[in-house]
C-alpha cells in the first residue's frame, strides 16, 4: 500500500480462495471515491508472488511476478498527487473473520 493522504492512496493485493492464490487486485482511492481492478492469475500458479509499487512522477504503477519469473508485469497505473512523501507498507485482511494466516517475506523501499 502507498498512501499520500487520507483521501489518496493505492493498495495492491494477491487474493486467495480456498488457500490458493487466484487474483491480483488494485484499489485506487482519490477524493473519496475508490475503484477496484482485478486480474486472474495464470493457470500455472506459482507458490508465491511478488508485488511492486513504483512511483514515476505523479503515477503509481503496480507490477507482479511469480516466484520463478524474472520479468515484472504491470497490471495497473494510476495518477496520484505525485512526488511527495508517502506512507507505505503491508496490509492484510480477511473477509471471513479471524484466523487467516498471512506470511510476508520482505519489504524493500528504494529511492
Amino acid at each position: 500500500m502507498v498512501r499520500f493522504s487520507e483521501e489518496e492512496w493505492l493498495k495492491a493485493s494477491i487474493e486467495y480462495e480456498e488457500g490458493e492464490p487466484c487474483k491480483l487486485g488494485a484499489v485506487v482511492t482519490r477524493a473519496g471515491y475508490s475503484d477496484w481492478s482485478t486480474e486472474d492469475l495464470p493457470t500455472s500458479k506459482a507458490l508465491s508472488y511478488s508485488l511492486r509499487l513504483r512511483c514515476n512522477g505523479g503515477d503509481v504503477l503496480v507490477d507482479y511476478r511469480g516466484n520463478a519469473a524474472t520479468e515484472w508485469r504491470t497490471i495497473r497505473m494510476a495518477h496520484l498527487c505525485g512526488p511527495q512523501t508517502a506512507l507505505t507498507g503491508f496490509y492484510a485482511c480477511s473477509p471471513k473473520g479471524a484466523g487467516f494466516r498471512v506470511e510476508l517475506e520482505s519489504l524493500t523501499i528504494e529511492e
